[in-house]
């Protein structure tokens, strides 16, 4: 099997997650880098794994009362914020 080593623009954006309106403002704000091969655009393998790797890491901070779990944060109530969520949705 060949190794990919460049991506299109909707392959990038399935790779990243995002839509190609965020694809492209990341591309206009320099913060990803893409090449051109017969007009098309084509994103480097490397440049989406640097582009990764210097995103910023999520901080949890648990609030006043809460204590982070590993199901995640818990309410005064003692639910967790996604037992809450199911729950408003049952409505």
């Amino acid at each position: 099997m060949v190794e990919r080593l460049a991506y299109t623009v909707m392959e990038a954006c399935a790779a990243l997650r995002v839509g190609r309106t965020k694809l492209y403002e990341l591309l206009a704000d320099k913060k990803l880098k893409a090449v051109a091969l017969d007009g098309r655009t084509l994103i480097l393998r490397d440049e989406i794994e640097r582009f990764l790797t210097e995103l910023p890491p999520i901080l949890l901070r648990a609030r006043s009362g809460s204590e982070v779990t590993t199901r995640g944060l818990r309410s005064p109530s003692n639910k967790t914020i996604s037992d809450e969520r199911d729950s408003s949705q049952k409505i």
